[in-house]
């Protein structure tokens, strides 16, 4: 788990946006999935 943490800040490092997905969230609540999406983008944009 330490060695995805570091992974993932070095990406972010990279200036990406990582957003953790799962089949459920695809199959059960797209609407919902979307609404996260769409909330980790405007966070990134507002902070760049």
């Amino acid at each position: 788990m330490l060695r995805d943490k570091t992974r993932w800040g070095k990406i972010q490092e990279l200036g990406w946006t990582i957003i953790p997905i799962v089949g459920s969230d695809v199959r059960q609540d797209p609407y919902r999935l979307a609404q996260r999406i769409a909330s980790h983008l405007n966070r990134t944009r507002m902070a760049g």
